[in-house]
């Protein structure tokens, strides 16, 4: 009886490490790289590129207003 629940205690501390190794993996970069990517993805990067599209709509709106209207008929 006692070998089997030191077999077990054996598998649960084997399962336990097992697991905890599987977490470790984490995501290397360099300094360049996270700065490259915090520029690219940040918050305030897409919120400001967001702004950009809408100013530039607002342009093209005022400019499609600001055109002659033409208004033509065929017999």
């Amino acid at each position: 009886m006692t070998s089997n629940i030191k077999l077990l205690l054996i598998l649960w501390i084997a399962g336990i490490s097992l697991e905890g190794s599987a977490q470790s993996d984490t995501l290397k970069v360099s300094l360049r790289q996270a700065m490259a990517y915090a520029t690219e993805f940040g918050y305030q990067s897409i919120n400001a590129q967001h702004d950009i599209e809408i100013a530039q709509k607002k342009v093209n709106e005022t400019i499609s207003i600001g055109l002659p209207q033409i208004t033509a008929s065929v017999p």
